[in-house]
């Protein structure tokens, strides 16, 4: 919100004439020069070759807008005062020049004389809406926020119909953190304009960022018992904002008993995907229940589908707390999908590509992945499910070392917007297999035709750096692409072995092959060994002018294995070693915390 304030600042020195500034004049009298002095930051200068246009009767309003804009850029407001007291004479019905006025005499330490003039505006017995928005408008933009309410509560008393005041005072609330205040304003408006909910949804969720803001907002709309459904639907979506998830989701039941039968499950589905967002699994499954209770036939299957995939997804997050649990969820979910692909629907092919993912990815069995995803013909199924279900076999195939059958794959998508992944994955493939001329070329056209803009070409360009800066027939580089092969299978532990290997014989790769392998520790939960291999190294390296970035890797690895003296030893070598180095302050920090730590520990 602060950075509207220059913005309507600007546009009260500018005056009601401003919008027409914008338009510039053709050069004349030296205004182009003005124009670039201006730009230049030279609002003196420019100030001396306006001040004559405008006393030689050019009172045009981008030569008035300018000679505002110098004397505001050169806090020079006594002068500017007198300069629009001036302007105000020869405009008399022009009230954007007084609200400029304004402006100069509050810079200038003037508050009184800046309140008169600005009342003056709305005060007169002729004053229209617009008079007293642009005056509150103006006092907002100098954070005079009680001055700002009285202008608002004025012309509330004088135009009780005009909506547009309630959005002005609600924004107004906003800004002061008064969200209580707020709430009521942005729902006197939402309830005069039924078709701004969305809008008004928006702002509010907005301002709850955290639980106790949402609290606030819900204690209003709460106390106004309001039936109508764009507010109970807002309380529905700030109960999860707020963590009350049993709130929310009572919310929304009510919401679908007063919905017509034609729109059954409208909010049901918009409580799913908000709480789906948030990872509230078990709520989301209830909704789903909840909604397949009243759904039979086709219309079942979608929502079927989706339950399977939040049964499958909820499993995941759990698989390791509550392997039960997760478990049956999950035999739940291949239930769900077998029915969809036995009666035939039109949620088949999708169901059998999720049963692949499930029992590659949560039973680790590829074999019976590969039958899912191969159980419908390819050529019978849309071009996008089948290049989709293509890509998944061909993972497949590299996981079970079949590299051709992985080319086939990839050389049969059809989606132009796979051709570059296809590119990717092929060269990819002869990077793997040490053949690095036929990767650079498949690398380089990739390049081309994707481009530098395309998300690809960071990981291409990486690949090309390899290639180019180390001999094609390197052996390191043969060693450093299998074990990137392995990674690729799905087999972290060997490929971080290799990788280990790699980084202790001092060769070309050794720092890449090390990050790498600690980078894999680290995912396999076993710092033991990263840090064995990275201790290693630092003694082969001892001299390595960027051995800080290892040192803090090493450092961290100490820390999550609760050996913090060690952890805080190493970070302590960074801040001697490298004092102004990447890493220093950010060891210094870590170091810091352990200290804490220790004293913490009885």
């Amino acid at each position: 919100m602060m950075k509207l304030l220059p913005v309507l600042l600007l546009l009260s020195i500018g005056g009601l004439n401003t919008v027409s500034a914008l338009s510039p004049p053709p050069v004349q009298n030296g205004t182009g020069r003005v124009e670039r002095l201006m730009r230049a930051g030279q609002y003196d200068q420019a100030l001396n070759l306006l001040l004559p246009l405008y006393r030689s009767g050019q009172h045009t309003p981008k030569i008035i807008g300018n000679i505002n804009r110098c004397y505001n850029e050169l806090k020079n407001y006594p002068e500017w005062i007198v300069f629009l007291n001036d302007v105000v004479l020869q405009f008399p019905t022009q009230y954007g020049y007084r609200l400029t006025l304004g402006s100069a005499y509050f810079l200038n330490g003037e508050k009184e004389k800046a309140m008169a003039v600005w009342r003056a505006i709305y005060q007169k017995p002729d004053a229209t809406l617009m008079h007293y928005r642009r005056v509150a408008q103006t006092l907002y933009a100098h954070r005079l926020w009680d001055e700002a309410t009285e202008v608002y509560i004025a012309a509330m008393q004088k135009f009780p119909d005009e909506s547009t005041l309630w959005m002005d005072m609600g924004n107004l609330y906003r800004v002061q953190s008064d969200y209580e205040k707020a709430t009521t304003y942005y729902m006197r408006y939402l309830l005069a304009r039924p078709k701004q909910g969305g809008y008004i949804r928006s702002v509010l969720l907005g301002l709850a960022r955290d639980a106790e803001a949402a609290d606030r907002i819900i204690s209003v709309l709460e106390s106004e018992k309001n039936a109508n459904p764009a507010v109970a639907e807002l309380l529905m979506y700030l109960y999860m904002r707020a963590g009350r998830y049993d709130d929310a989701y009572q919310q929304t039941l009510l919401l679908e008993k007063s919905t017509q039968s034609v729109n059954k499950g409208l909010y049901l589905n918009r409580f799913i995907n908000e709480a789906g967002r948030s990872r509230q699994w078990p709520y989301v499954l209830k909704a789903y229940h909840d909604l397949l209770q009243n759904l039979s036939g086709p219309r079942a299957d979608n929502p079927s589908y989706m339950l399977a995939r939040a049964e499958y997804r909820y499993a995941q997050s759990i698989r390791v707390a509550q392997a039960d649990k997760a478990a049956e969820l999950i035999r739940d979910a291949l239930e769900r999908l077998r029915q969809l692909m036995d009666r035939n629907s039109h949620k088949k092919v999708a169901a059998a590509m999720l049963a692949g993912d499930i029992y590659k990815n949560f039973y680790g069995d590829p074999d019976e992945a590969l039958r899912f995803y191969t159980l419908f013909p390819l050529q019978k199924i849309g071009k996008r499910d089948a290049d989709r279900l293509r890509l998944k076999i061909a993972r497949i195939h590299i996981e079970k070392n079949q590299i051709e059958e992985a080319r086939r794959q990839y050389n049969a998508l059809q989606s132009p917007s796979l051709k570059n992944i296809a590119r990717w994955h092929l060269a990819e493939l002869d990077f793997y297999s040490a053949r690095f001329k036929q990767a650079r070329k498949k690398y380089t056209t990739l390049l081309s035709a994707a481009g530098l803009s395309d998300t690809l070409s960071n990981n291409v360009l990486q690949r090309l750096f390899l290639l180019e800066n180390l001999p094609g027939d390197s052996s390191a580089l043969a060693v450093y692409a299998h074990a990137l092969f392995l990674e690729k299978q799905n087999k972290p532990d060997k490929a971080a072995a290799v990788f280990s290997t790699l980084a202790t014989r001092h060769g070309p790769l050794s720092r890449e092959a090390l990050n790498k392998a600690l980078e894999l520790y680290a995912r396999l939960q076993t710092p033991q060994k990263g840090i064995e291999v990275a201790e290693q190294w630092l003694r082969q390296n001892a001299d390595d002018p960027q051995a800080d970035e290892i040192i803090y890797t090493l450092a961290g690895l100490y820390r999550d294995s609760k050996a913090y003296e060690k952890a805080r030893n190493w970070y302590e070598q960074i801040m001697i070693r490298f004092p102004s180095g990447f890493y220093a302050d950010e060891a210094r920090k870590q170091a810091r915390m352990l200290n804490k730590t220790e004293t913490r520990q009885p």
